[in-house]
Parts: C-alpha cells; sequence; structure tokens
C-alpha cells in the first residue's frame, strides 16, 4: 500500500480535500454509477412488400416500485418502422397482456394516455435502425411507479422484400439522487401542409406559446429537440421566437431527414424566458405530378419533438397554408391557426376553451374528450392509400396489372432512388 510519509505531502493532501469539501470540509462525493439498463425485446412480425401498418400498439408493464427517472432512450428495429412514438401510464391503465394488441381494443390514444396521468417518454428518428433519445446529464423523464409503456407504431414497407424483424426497445436510468431536472415534452406540428407538385417549398410559422400560459410568460428551458419528416423533407428548422434572444437556432437539420439521427442534446438548456414562443418549418422537394399534403403513406409531415424543463408541456399546430412569396426558387407559405384561451391544468397540459383567428401564428390544439375520439384501427393497407385515394404503390409487375393506377415515370424514379428498382 502507497503511503504518503512526508508532513509536506500529507499537509498538501489535506488542503487539497478541504478544497473539494463543503464549507463544513466534507468532501463531494462522485456521482453515483447508473443503474443497470432496462432491456425489452417486442415480439417478431413481418411486414409484406408495399404494406402499411397503423392503429397497432405494443406495451411492456415495468412492474417498478418506485419511480424511474429516464436519461436515455434507445430504439433498435429490424421491422420496416417508419416511426412511433411511446408513452408511459399507470399500470392501470389499458390493462392486458404485454405485447402487440391493436389500440383500438383497449382504446388506447395518446391523448387518453396523457390525460389519464401519463406522459410522453420517446420519439423514434423517422426511418431510422437506431436511434437513442439522449438527454444531458442529470436531466431525466420521470415514469411513475408502477407504470406501462405503450407504443403506437407505423410500419411502412417500401421495398420489394417482406421486412421480418422486431424491435428492442432499452432504457438507460439515473441514480434518483443524480437527478438534477425532470422534464416534460413539447410538440409543433404544421398540418396544413399543401406542397406544390415539380417544386421546392418552404412551409414555416410562428407558435405564440407565451400568450396561452399562465401570465402570459413562457417558462421554459430546452434541452432536447428533433426533427419529423417524411421522404420529401430536405430541411426542418426550429429557433427562438421574440424576446432576447429571437432568431437564435434550436435546430436546422438539412439533407436527408428520413433515416438520419438528427436529434440535438443542449447541455446548457436554451432559456425561453422572453420569448413569445418558437418558430420552425420545413423544406420540401416534390417531383411528383400532385400536391402532397400532411398524412400517412405518401403524404408528408412536418413535426418538430422536444424536451423542456416546464411547469407544463405543450402541444401547437399549424392547419392553414397561404403563399407568402419566394426566397430563389423556394416557394414560401405560411400558417394561419387558431388562437385560444387557455388555462394549465394538473397534468401540465396548456388546454385550450376557445378558438379565433389570428394570422401566421398556433396555439396548443384542443385536446378532445377520449371518450368522443374515434379510434383508429389497427389494420394494414397498400402504399399511397391515404386519405380516401386509391394509389398504390406496387412491388412487383403482376401486381401491378391489378393495380387502380399504375405508379407514374417521376414516382417510379423517386421509388427507384430510395429503395431501389421495382422487380418483375
Amino acid at each position: 500500500m502507497l503511503k504518503l510519509r512526508r508532513s509536506g505531502l500529507v499537509a498538501m493532501a489535506l488542503t487539497l480535500l478541504a478544497a473539494c469539501g463543503d464549507e463544513a470540509g466534507r468532501v463531494d462525493a462522485a456521482p453515483p454509477p447508473p443503474p443497470p439498463p432496462l432491456v425489452h425485446d417486442f415480439p417478431e412480425h413481418t411486414v409484406l412488400p408495399g404494406e402499411e401498418v397503423l392503429g397497432l400498439c405494443r406495451s411492456w408493464t415495468l412492474d417498478n416500485d418506485a419511480p424511474i427517472d429516464v436519461n436515455a432512450v434507445t430504439l433498435a428495429q429490424t421491422e420496416a418502422l417508419h416511426h412511433a412514438n411511446f408513452v408511459f401510464v399507470p399500470d392501470t391503465l389499458f390493462a392486458g397482456p404485454d405485447g402487440e394488441w391493436p389500440c383500438v381494443e383497449r382504446s388506447f390514444s395518446q391523448v387518453a394516455a396523457v390525460e389519464g396521468g401519463g406522459g410522453v417518454l420517446y420519439a423514434h428518428a423517422v426511418g431510422t435502425a437506431t436511434y437513442t433519445q439522449q438527454l444531458p446529464p442529470g436531466v431525466a423523464v420521470r415514469l411513475p411507479a408502477r407504470a406501462r409503456i405503450i407504443g403506437d407504431l407505423h410500419l411502412l414497407n417500401v421495398d420489394v422484400e417482406p421486412a421480418v424483424g422486431r424491435a428492442t426497445l432499452t432504457l438507460q436510468p439515473l441514480a434518483a439522487s443524480a437527478t438534477t431536472t425532470v422534464v416534460r415534452p413539447f410538440a409543433l406540428h404544421y398540418g396544413g401542409l399543401a406542397i406544390p407538385p415539380h417544386a421546392t417549398s418552404r412551409f414555416s410559422g410562428t407558435c405564440d406559446v407565451a400568450s396561452e400560459a399562465p401570465g402570459g410568460v413562457l417558462d421554459a428551458r430546452v434541452h432536447y429537440v428533433m426533427p419529423q419528416t417524411s421522404y420529401l423533407g430536405t430541411r426542418v428548422f426550429a429557433e427562438v421566437a421574440g424576446g432576447p434572444n429571437d432568431g437564435e437556432l434550436l435546430l436546422d437539420a438539412a439533407g436527408p431527414i428520413v433515416g438520419v439521427a438528427h436529434g440535438v442534446t443542449f447541455d446548457a438548456a436554451i432559456d425561453l424566458a422572453g420569448a413569445a414562443g418558437l418558430r420552425f418549418g420545413c423544406e420540401y422537394d416534390n417531383p411528383r405530378d400532385v400536391t402532397v399534403q400532411w398524412g400517412f403513406g405518401d403524404q408528408e409531415m412536418c413535426d418538430v419533438f422536444g424536451f423542456a424543463d416546464a411547469p407544463y408541456y405543450f402541444d401547437s399546430r399549424i392547419d392553414t397554408a397561404q403563399p407568402d412569396g419566394t426566397d430563389g426558387s423556394l416557394q414560401l407559405f405560411t400558417g394561419r391557426a387558431p388562437r385560444s384561451s387557455s388555462r394549465p391544468d394538473a397534468l401540465g397540459r396548456v388546454s385550450c376553451r376557445r378558438r379565433a383567428s389570428v394570422a401566421a401564428t398556433c396555439a396548443p390544439v384542443r385536446i378532445p374528450d377520449p371518450r368522443r375520439r374515434r379510434q383508429a384501427t389497427a389494420r394494414t393497407r397498400p402504399l399511397h392509400a391515404v386519405q380516401g385515394t386509391r394509389n398504390w404503390i406496387c412491388a412487383t409487375r403482376a401486381e401491378r396489372t391489378s393495380c387502380p393506377r399504375r405508379l407514374g415515370t417521376r414516382e417510379r424514379r423517386e421509388h427507384h432512388a430510395h429503395v431501389g428498382p421495382l422487380r418483375g
């Protein structure tokens, strides 16, 4: 054993120890090691060529006797997953065996989950095989005791071969004493997309969150943010709107969005104090012959999701698009959205009570009574079968003979660019 023998060295060591302690001379302990990760494998299944699966839920009951502070979540999958959101709820909600089940069988919706005392845990980056949602050190999403995790899946196989695979969800907890900040989710949606054909375009707007917050003050510090579009998306951005940090970027993801991990973690949180809200938008390159709207299948999306240290969460949406000039070759569109009076409730939600139109702003969406919300059924459908249309992608020449409409030249070229040539 090595010992300090010289009095000078002993004095130096004591001085260093005192400098590392508190005022009483106590030495600060090292941060406790994290608990082991929690890992769950979901059942294997098959997604056929050209098949889209919606309304399928999967659950994992933790049987935890104490709250769990989750610092990182990883989903690894080989099952043609387009995207998935996972929420947590008390295990008294949506009761039934773990595994996969049609969401409608247990009247599941994300709205009902949050209203039942749960929250959002994880959003998967579109089209990625493995994605880790990593929060900064000491920052966590807190799961209550006796929690159940539920994922609402969107599977989409644009390949010419069946996709046979499974998914594994891994939670990395923090030691309770290591948690410094518990965060809540926020989300921005541009639902009023009308992406013009044969053109590049940008859809953007500002969400005036402060006017809906208690006291008219936005009280939030952003720790994490990520984008979400589908295959036509070329850029997603978000920035602070108003206040002393107006224009400060939270996110600027360019290039392919699908299949790339664009999430951003802020070790030093972005403080939204004094801001009016958030400005966000998406850019697209649409080579098709038709206007593309928000939706599944061959349609698009424009979402920004994140976590903030805030006493409430907010979920804001723009539902219209008005022409707003050009920026070089980009056609510009901005949104009109409802504005609403609001109050925070016990769940920290900003809930809406009345509406009036205000240009170029968006407000927290109305959360309907889940008993009146029509539930999606677990179903499969051909690609392009969106919003009542019957425009299918067919993987083989034999299938194309029975399709209501064959792929156009540009659509075939786009399909080839993403998943390879059509066989047959």
